[in-house]
C-alpha cells in the first residue's frame, strides 16, 4: 500500500511562532536597556516576526512525501521538485509532532519536516506514526521513569 502525505497549513505552529516573538517583545520591554536600544531591538523582533510569518505562509519547504519498497523517500518540495533522501535515525515521533530529517541522496544538504498533528488528517498523521514506529521500532521506555519520546 501506497502511503503518500500531504501537508497543509498548521495553526498550532503558526501559533507557536507567534508566541515565541510575543514572549520576545515582552522581555525586552521589561529588560532595563537604554531607550534606543530597546526600540532596537523591537524593531528586530517585528521584523523578525513578519520574516518568519510570510515566509510560512507562502513557501512550506515540503508539501508532499512518500517512502518506497527501497526505503527511500521521495519529497516533493514547495516548487515541485521531487528529492529523494534518506531518513536520518535521529527524526522524532510523538503523539503532538513528527519531526522527520532527511539527507538527499547524493548531497549533504539535509532537509527537515516538522509535522503537526494539524498540518494532516487525523487519520493520514496517525498513519505516518505507525509507518514510522514499524519500520524504526524503537523503546517506550526510559531509565528515569519518564515518558519517553519516540526515536527513529
Amino acid at each position: 500500500m501506497l502511503n503518500i502525505y500531504e501537508l497543509n497549513f498548521s495553526w498550532r505552529l503558526a501559533l507557536i511562532f507567534s508566541l515565541q516573538h510575543i514572549g520576545a517583545i515582552i522581555i525586552a520591554l521589561l529588560v532595563p536597556l537604554a531607550l534606543w536600544l530597546k526600540c532596537l531591538v523591537l524593531l528586530l523582533c517585528c521584523g523578525s516576526a513578519v520574516i518568519v510569518w510570510r515566509r510560512y505562509r507562502s513557501q512550506p519547504a515540503i508539501v508532499r512525501f512518500r517512502q518506497d519498497d527501497g526505503g527511500d523517500w521521495w519529497i516533493v518540495d514547495w516548487q515541485g521538485q521531487v528529492k529523494t533522501a534518506k531518513l536520518l535515525g535521529n527524526s522524532i515521533c510523538s503523539c503532538y509532532f513528527v519531526l522527520l530529517n532527511f539527507k538527499e541522496k547524493g548531497k549533504k544538504r539535509r532537509i527537515s519536516a516538522m509535522i503537526m498533528s494539524d498540518a494532516m488528517a487525523p487519520d493520514a498523521f496517525r498513519r505516518l506514526r505507525v509507518h514510522l514506529q514499524h519500520k524504526n521500532p524503537c523503546n517506550n521506555s526510559s531509565a528515569n521513569g519518564k515518558r519517553a519520546q519516540y526515536k527513529l
